[in-house]
């Protein structure tokens, strides 16, 4: 089932578009100083810019679960607890045609490793089915 729900503007995208437009209320006062019409359009320009960036949400990814069956795993580490996983698996998820796709999880729990055969549940962006995420919490 996809997410319905849009992600909030980050702090950091907001600080921007406030420094930004600090910037571009004193262009557009310099401008009108000047009496330089140049200079204000340029101004008016990074306003809208600014407003633009503080306000418009970016367009999201949208996510579906569905289940990956393994056809191939590396081998797991013997000494430590998490380690390098390359998977191949079949993709299965509603709204996409079964697929086969490379994946490499960086930090997998050895209790958790998969094994051929295995469905594991995962989660692909409907906008590109080149994300896809493991739900290593969800594994038995």
């Amino acid at each position: 089932m996809a997410n319905g729900g849009s992600r909030p503007i980050a702090p950091v995208r907001k600080l921007i578009a406030a420094v930004l437009g600090t910037v571009a209320t004193f262009v557009v006062l310099f401008g009108l100083g000047m009496t330089s019409w140049a200079i204000v359009a340029l101004g008016v320009a990074l306003v809208a810019l600014a407003i633009a960036l503080g306000t418009v949400q970016g367009g999201g990814r949208t996510w579906v679960v569905g289940v990956g069956h393994v056809h191939s795993v590396s081998e797991p580490p013997t000494q430590y607890a998490f380690g390098r996983c390359e998977l191949q698996l079949v993709i299965d998820a509603p709204g996409m045609p079964p697929r086969t796709k490379k994946i490499i999880e960086p930090r997998v729990p050895v209790a958790k490793w998969p094994s051929l055969g295995q469905t594991l549940p995962i989660r692909v962006a409907l906008d590109d089915h080149r994300h896809v995420r493991v739900l290593w919490d969800e594994v038995p």
